[in-house]
């Protein structure tokens, strides 16, 4: 005789919660790192840019990078058995990955724009001060 068990709708709440839990787990283990040597590759290009600029080729890589980070961390989301609470625990990570979208591109301008008033001579302290404020 097969017995056949009929589950609570909490209970099997708490079981897909339960394998959510473990497949973020997974997901975490495996990426971790190919994500780490991702990041540093990543902060080299960031450090790169903002000292000497770059090139077309190195700015593509750098966003792909930043892609990749957005879409694992979406991945994550998606996994985890409560999305609000996974976002309140790593709330310094959605900090970091939206940053650079908003805020890092517009100092690397600023700062190359600082640089070139700078070597032209022309510009006072103030002005360049002024220029770096509007850049950013």
């Amino acid at each position: 005789m097969v017995r056949t068990q009929t589950l609570s709708h909490e209970e099997r709440q708490r079981r897909v919660d339960d394998e959510r839990r473990l497949l973020l787990e997974q997901i975490v283990c495996v990426m971790r790192v190919p994500m780490t040597v991702l990041s540093f590759v990543w902060i080299a290009l960031i450090i790169d840019n903002l000292v000497r600029g770059l090139p077309y080729p190195a700015r593509l890589i750098s966003d792909a990078i930043w892609i990749l980070f957005v879409l694992e961390f979406l991945v994550e989301i998606i996994v985890a058995p409560d999305d609000t609470a996974y976002l309140k625990k790593h709330w310094l990570t959605v900090l970091t990955l939206f940053l650079p979208a908003f805020g890092v591109q517009r100092l690397v301008g600023a700062i190359q724009m600082a640089r070139l008033f700078i070597a032209s001579g022309s510009l006072s302290l103030l002005s360049v001060l002024t220029a770096i404020n509007r850049g950013m």
